[in-house]
C-alpha cells in the first residue's frame, strides 16, 4: 500500500519510496510529492490532486500502488489535473476544474505548513553541516593536542637526562615552544566550543519551531479532511464527476 500518512519533515523519504513505483520520468519531467498527515488511521478514506504531464500527487490517505499509477496515468492520459477520492463504500474520479479547485483550496494551508516545515528542516540541515565541520576541527585539535603531550613527556625526560647546559637549554625551548602550540590549540578549542555552543542554541530554538509548525499542521490535516469529507458529501454522478461503488 502506498500510504501517505506522514509528516512533509519525511516527505522526501516518502517521496523517494513512491517514486520507485512509479514508471521512470522522462527528460525534463518533474517529480513532485506533497503529502498530509492524517490521525484516520485505518480509514478507507483517501483523496489525490493528480497533475498531468508530471509524478506528482497532493493529498492524504493510503491506497494501493495499482490505484496510484492508475490515476496517474489518467490525468496524464487526459492532459488534465484529477482528483481521485475514496470513501467507504464508493470512489470519486473527479474531472470538474471547480471542484479540484476547492480541494486544492482545502489543502493549501496544510501543503504551506508543510514547505515550512521542508524549509526549516532545510535551515536544521545546513546547521547540522557546519556542527559537524566544526566537530571534525575539533577532533583534529584533540588529535594534536595528544601529540603535543606526548612531545612533552619525551622532552621532560630529555631535560632530565640532559647533561649540558647547552643541551637543557636546547630542551628548554622546545619546550616552550610547545606550551605556545599548546595555549593555541586550547584557544582555538574554546573558540570552537562557544561556536558549537550557538549552533546549538540555534539547532534547538528550529527545533521548537518544527515542533510548533508540526502541531499546526496536524490541526489543519484534521480541517482539510474534514472539509474534504463535505465536499465529498455534495458530489453527485454527472459532468466531471465519475461515481463508482465499491
Amino acid at each position: 500500500m502506498r500510504s501517505i500518512l506522514v509528516p512533509a519533515v519525511v516527505a522526501l523519504a516518502a517521496a523517494t519510496l513512491a517514486a520507485s513505483a512509479a514508471a521512470p520520468a522522462c527528460a525534463g519531467q518533474t517529480r513532485s510529492y506533497s503529502y498530509s498527515i492524517s490521525d484516520d488511521h485505518g480509514s478507507r478514506f483517501a483523496y489525490g490532486v493528480f497533475e498531468p504531464d508530471q509524478d506528482s500527487v497532493t493529498g492524504s490517505g493510503e491506497w494501493s500502488d495499482d490505484s496510484f499509477q492508475r490515476f496517474r496515468d489518467l490525468a496524464a492520459r487526459e492532459h488534465r489535473k484529477v482528483l481521485w477520492v475514496r470513501t467507504d463504500d464508493r470512489e470519486f474520479v473527479v474531472r470538474d476544474p471547480a471542484i479540484i479547485a476547492r480541494a486544492e483550496q482545502i489543502m493549501g494551508p496544510e501543503q504551506l505548513l508543510g514547505r515550512q516545515q521542508g524549509e526549516l528542516g532545510g535551515r536544521q540541515g545546513r546547521l547540522g553541516a557546519e556542527q559537524g565541520r566544526l566537530g571534525a576541527e575539533q577532533g583534529r585539535l584533540g588529535a594534536r593536542q595528544a601529540e603535543l603531550a606526548r612531545r612533552e613527556t619525551r622532552l621532560e625526560e630529555a631535560l632530565s637526562d640532559a647533561r649540558g647546559e647547552d643541551d637543557r637549554d636546547a630542551v628548554r625551548a622546545e619546550l616552550d615552544q610547545l606550551h605556545a602550540d599548546r595555549h593555541a590549540i586550547e584557544s582555538q578549542q574554546r573558540d570552537l566550543g562557544r561556536q558549537q555552543s550557538e549552533l546549538g542554541r540555534r539547532q534547538t530554538e528550529l527545533g521548537e519551531q518544527q515542533s510548533e509548525l508540526g502541531r499546526r499542521q496536524q490541526e489543519a490535516a484534521s480541517r482539510a479532511r474534514e472539509d474534504m469529507r463535505h465536499l465529498v458529501r455534495d458530489l453527485k454522478a454527472g459532468d466531471g464527476v465519475e461515481v463508482r461503488h465499491l
